[in-house]
């Protein structure tokens, strides 16, 4: 009798042991888990910067960051497009017929590239 209880004993702490054991893992791989859903969801909103950072390059709204001061040729155009894709030797179409006429806070975009251009 006192063997079996013994035995018993020996099999609900080796079982209790495995069963912690099997917890710290689990919670380790779910936080390893939660990690990498971050480095996921960062890595996306990094794409989605670049896309709209794309967008806007596309759209001719972001011409001071390709100016920059560092090129006279490029300086105080507001076509800074047209100049470089003519360095580069691309066809040079009319962006700013592109470009929509809506509205940003009251001022058309029209308006606006006038003023940049000047």
């Amino acid at each position: 009798m006192r063997e079996l209880e013994r035995r018993r004993e020996q099999a609900v702490t080796e079982s209790r042991e495995e069963a912690q054991q099997r917890n710290s893992r689990a919670e380790m791989a779910e936080r390893q888990a939660r990690i990498a859903e971050q480095e996921a969801a960062r890595e996306r909103a990094e794409a989605n910067l670049h896309e709209e950072r794309a967008a806007l390059h596309e759209r001719g709204l972001a011409d001071h960051e390709l100016i920059g001061g560092e090129n006279d040729e490029l300086a105080g155009t507001g076509r800074s497009d047209d100049a470089v894709a003519g360095r580069r030797g691309e066809g040079v179409e009319d962006v700013g017929a592109r470009r929509s006429t809506g509205t940003t806070g009251g001022e058309t975009y029209a308006n606006r590239d006038e003023s940049l251009e000047r």
